[in-house]
């Protein structure tokens, strides 16, 4: 059986996720803050009509933050 990965990086870090999972890829936007919402939520932006959460996987490895530009794509996922 074979598992098709979306592979990503992260500064020097690399990291992969399963492609039945990705949604999209879409090209970086500016992110609505969400007051009170934990650290590693970084807000949500409006997907095709959708409001999706962003959340900041760099806070989650322990990696420092990194401004947003809009040459940085995003990974919109399924997750459970």
């Amino acid at each position: 059986m074979t598992t098709s990965l979306l592979t990503f990086s992260l500064g020097e870090a690399r990291f992969a996720v399963p492609a039945d999972c990705v949604v999209a890829t879409v090209r970086a936007v500016a992110i609505a803050a969400l007051p009170h919402a934990p650290p590693m939520v970084e807000g949500v932006v409006n997907y095709r009509g959708v409001v999706v959460p962003v959340l900041d996987i760099r806070a989650r490895f322990g990696l420092a933050a990194n401004p947003l530009h809009t040459d940085q794509h995003m990974i919109v996922a399924r997750a459970g």
